[in-house]
Protein backbone atom coordinates (compact mmCIF):
# COMPACT_ATOMS: atom_id res chain seq x y z
CA UNK A 1 0.00 0.00 0.00
CA UNK A 2 2.95 2.34 1.01
CA UNK A 3 3.95 1.75 -2.75
CA UNK A 4 0.78 2.28 -4.46
CA UNK A 5 0.69 5.56 -2.21
CA UNK A 6 4.19 6.91 -3.31
CA UNK A 7 3.59 5.87 -6.88
CA UNK A 8 0.50 8.57 -6.82
CA UNK A 9 2.60 10.95 -4.75
CA UNK A 10 5.16 11.18 -7.52
CA UNK A 11 3.32 10.92 -10.48
CA UNK A 12 3.58 14.86 -10.58
CA UNK A 13 7.41 14.51 -10.60
CA UNK A 14 7.87 11.86 -12.96
CA UNK A 15 5.95 13.27 -15.86
CA UNK A 16 7.97 16.38 -15.15
CA UNK A 17 5.17 18.80 -14.11
CA UNK A 18 6.15 19.02 -10.51
CA UNK A 19 9.88 19.62 -9.45
CA UNK A 20 9.62 17.77 -6.24
CA UNK A 21 6.41 16.24 -4.12
CA UNK A 22 5.48 19.28 -2.51
CA UNK A 23 4.77 21.13 -5.76
CA UNK A 24 1.90 18.66 -6.37
CA UNK A 25 -1.50 20.03 -5.79
CA UNK A 26 -3.33 16.65 -6.86
CA UNK A 27 -1.64 14.33 -4.47
CA UNK A 28 -2.22 12.88 -0.94
CA UNK A 29 1.82 13.88 -0.46
CA UNK A 30 0.92 17.17 1.74
CA UNK A 31 -0.84 15.22 4.34
CA UNK A 32 0.88 12.00 4.67
CA UNK A 33 4.21 14.27 4.60
CA UNK A 34 2.96 17.31 6.73
CA UNK A 35 -0.25 16.59 8.05
CA UNK A 36 -2.42 19.30 6.23
CA UNK A 37 -6.24 18.15 6.48
CA UNK A 38 -7.99 15.85 3.99
CA UNK A 39 -11.69 15.26 4.31
CA UNK A 40 -10.77 12.56 1.19
CA UNK A 41 -8.37 10.48 2.79
CA UNK A 42 -8.48 8.20 5.51
CA UNK A 43 -4.81 6.66 6.57
CA UNK A 44 -3.99 3.23 5.33
CA UNK A 45 -2.61 0.90 7.73
CA UNK A 46 1.02 0.55 6.38
CA UNK A 47 1.34 4.32 7.05
CA UNK A 48 -0.23 4.22 10.65
CA UNK A 49 2.94 1.42 11.24
CA UNK A 50 5.38 3.83 10.14
CA UNK A 51 5.28 5.65 13.58
CA UNK A 52 3.86 5.95 17.38
CA UNK A 53 3.15 9.37 16.63
CA UNK A 54 2.18 11.50 13.62
CA UNK A 55 5.46 12.98 13.75
CA UNK A 56 6.68 10.24 13.46
CA UNK A 57 5.15 8.96 10.50
CA UNK A 58 5.21 11.98 8.52
CA UNK A 59 8.82 12.08 8.84
CA UNK A 60 9.47 8.57 8.22
CA UNK A 61 6.64 8.78 4.90
CA UNK A 62 9.02 12.35 3.59
CA UNK A 63 12.55 10.15 3.90
CA UNK A 64 10.71 6.91 2.16
CA UNK A 65 9.31 9.30 -0.40
CA UNK A 66 13.17 10.83 -0.96
CA UNK A 67 14.94 7.36 -0.84
CA UNK A 68 12.31 6.25 -3.40
CA UNK A 69 13.40 9.28 -5.51
CA UNK A 70 17.08 8.59 -5.75
CA UNK A 71 17.08 4.97 -5.92
CA UNK A 72 13.52 4.25 -7.68
CA UNK A 73 15.32 1.72 -10.64
CA UNK A 74 12.14 0.79 -11.62
CA UNK A 75 9.88 3.36 -13.14
CA UNK A 76 6.53 1.59 -12.56
CA UNK A 77 5.38 4.58 -14.39
CA UNK A 78 6.11 2.40 -17.10
CA UNK A 79 4.76 -0.81 -16.47
CA UNK A 80 1.48 -2.60 -16.21
CA UNK A 81 2.75 -3.64 -12.57
CA UNK A 82 2.73 -2.66 -9.07
CA UNK A 83 4.33 -4.76 -6.31
CA UNK A 84 7.11 -6.23 -4.95
CA UNK A 85 10.20 -4.32 -6.79
CA UNK A 86 11.58 -7.57 -7.70
CA UNK A 87 8.36 -9.37 -8.35
CA UNK A 88 7.65 -6.03 -10.75
CA UNK A 89 11.50 -6.32 -12.32
CA UNK A 90 10.09 -10.26 -13.39
CA UNK A 91 6.63 -9.76 -14.48
CA UNK A 92 7.91 -6.55 -16.72
CA UNK A 93 10.61 -8.44 -18.25
CA UNK A 94 8.48 -11.45 -19.32
CA UNK A 95 6.20 -8.40 -20.81
CA UNK A 96 8.65 -7.45 -22.76
CA UNK A 97 10.06 -11.23 -23.93
CA UNK A 98 6.44 -11.46 -25.07
CA UNK A 99 6.18 -8.32 -26.63
CA UNK A 100 9.70 -9.32 -29.02
CA UNK A 101 8.67 -12.43 -30.00
CA UNK A 102 5.29 -11.01 -30.91
CA UNK A 103 7.08 -8.29 -33.21
CA UNK A 104 9.07 -10.53 -34.48
CA UNK A 105 6.26 -13.08 -35.82
CA UNK A 106 4.64 -10.34 -37.39
CA UNK A 107 7.72 -8.96 -39.08
CA UNK A 108 8.25 -12.58 -40.29
CA UNK A 109 4.66 -13.00 -41.08
CA UNK A 110 5.11 -9.65 -43.36
CA UNK A 111 7.94 -10.57 -44.90
CA UNK A 112 6.82 -13.91 -46.13
CA UNK A 113 3.45 -12.32 -47.06
CA UNK A 114 5.72 -9.97 -49.03
CA UNK A 115 7.24 -12.79 -50.88
CA UNK A 116 4.26 -14.43 -52.02
CA UNK A 117 3.25 -14.71 -55.47
CA UNK A 118 0.53 -12.42 -56.74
Amino acid sequence: MLRAMTYSDLNGVRCGRDSCPEDAKWSSYAYYAHGKEDPLITPAPSYISLGKTDDERRIAYRDMVRELMKQDKINISNTCFIGDPDWVKKQYECLMAELRNLFVARKLKKTLSANDPP
